[in-house]
């Protein structure tokens, strides 16, 4: 039980630095050029969907132990679905995909300080 609320606990944690990053990166996008801000955006929401799809797909894997092709499935998957997305936008709009790519590099802030965190404490 102490693994499920540690769990739960990191998400509580992602989460709060999520929204923080979130609105950070969407006001930084529209003083820059607000044509940016929707694509920044996609990259980030995406980045941590994907974050999340991970995380729950790897614990029941792990619960279970058993299926471990669900993991890579849901990597192949995600790693897909992301790369189709920039292909879309970078069709549109050649620089659409700088904005997108910097949305999704964003998230990683809200990782390393987690860790950050977690090693103060």
């Amino acid at each position: 039980m102490k693994d499920n609320n540690e769990f739960y606990q990191m998400f509580k944690i992602l989460n709060y630095f999520d929204i923080i990053l979130g609105l950070a990166l969407g006001l930084l996008m529209f003083f820059i050029n607000g044509k940016y801000l929707l694509p920044s955006i996609m990259g980030f929401s995406l980045a941590v969907l994907s974050f999340y799809i991970n995380a729950f797909t790897v614990k029941h894997v792990l619960k279970k132990g058993k299926n471990t092709g669900l993991v890579i499935l849901g990597f192949a998957l995600r790693i897909i679905s992301i790369g189709v997305i920039g292909l879309i936008l970078f069709t549109y709009n050649k620089f659409y995909i700088i904005a997108y790519i910097m949305g999704y590099t964003c998230r990683f802030i809200s990782l390393f300080l987690y860790g950050f965190i977690l090693k103060r404490r």
